[in-house]
């Protein structure tokens, strides 16, 4: 089966920013630079993999990278004062050798086609599954008071064998556990605007709905490093929750998650 990976701006983005700065004898690079660049390595003529831009990412891409390139520089900063004086005497050609990287990386992507009519159909798709994950928040996490029911049952279903006191307390301990992470990651979503992301899910579901209809067959992927709608929340004390990318998966059809899982599962 040939994969079609839909990059995301985020993702874009972070593989166009690196620096050698030779003054200090350092290289400054976006935090997610070298993963996302090693997603654009399955990107070959040879390859199964077609990576994909769709027109928001596209468009959007330029307009934030100025603002990437600022967060990633006087991010370090702050433990080398030199780099933000060496930045500020040439940010201009900082971000334009970036930009020079974007090009020549979204040469490497297809632009892919649909039906702009179905396209406004999905839009109301996924606006629908926002507004059922918002719901779920609200009913099963909106608060300890809340989660504390439906942890107990999860738990339940699971607690019918006899088991000792010591196996209970483990079960119920690890679904709470799966609760929070569920309500922290719902509960981002909830609060952060996601209409750019809908834009992005409602366009690939457009372009798999084309291929369909002109016999391509394709499995549809999203890359992408923004825990708080197409890749799973992360918290290293915590866990993993993929509420919100399982549901996409559910519905569309549409596997999300970060390039270097992505690039594991492919390469």
């Amino acid at each position: 089966m040939t994969n079609k990976i839909i990059v995301d701006t985020n993702v874009v983005i972070a593989a166009s920013i690196i620096q050698n700065i030779v003054e200090l004898g350092i290289v400054v690079k976006h935090k997610f630079y070298d993963q996302s660049i090693q997603l654009f390595s399955l990107f070959k003529r040879d390859n199964d993999c077609y990576g994909v831009l769709v027109p928001t990412v596209k468009t959007e891409s330029f307009t934030m990278l100025v603002r990437a390139v600022y967060d990633t520089f006087l991010s370090d900063s702050s433990a080398n004062p030199q780099l933000r004086t060496l930045f500020y005497k040439d940010a201009a050609g900082i971000v334009t050798s970036s930009e020079r990287k974007m090009k020549k990386l979204m040469r490497r992507l297809k632009e892919g086609e649909y039906d702009h009519k179905e396209l406004c159909k999905n839009i109301e798709r996924v606006k629908s599954m926002s507004r059922d994950l918002q719901t779920e928040w609200e009913e099963r996490h909106a608060g300890k008071n809340r989660r504390r029911p439906e942890s107990d049952r999860r738990a339940k279903t699971v607690l019918k064998e006899p088991r000792n006191q010591e196996q209970k307390k483990e079960v119920s301990s690890a679904h709470d556990a799966q609760i929070v992470r569920e309500s922290l990651q719902l509960g981002r979503f909830v609060r952060k605007s996601n209409s750019r992301d809908e834009l992005i899910l409602a366009e690939t579901i457009s372009m798999m709905q084309f291929d369909e209809k002109t016999g391509g067959s394709y499995d549809f992927w999203i890359a992408s490093c923004d825990s708080g709608f197409f890749a799973p929340y992360i918290r290293s004390h915590l866990g993993t929750s993929d509420t919100v990318t399982r549901e996409i998966k559910n519905r569309f059809k549409i596997r999300c998650d970060y390039p270097q899982k992505i690039y594991r599962l492919l390469s």
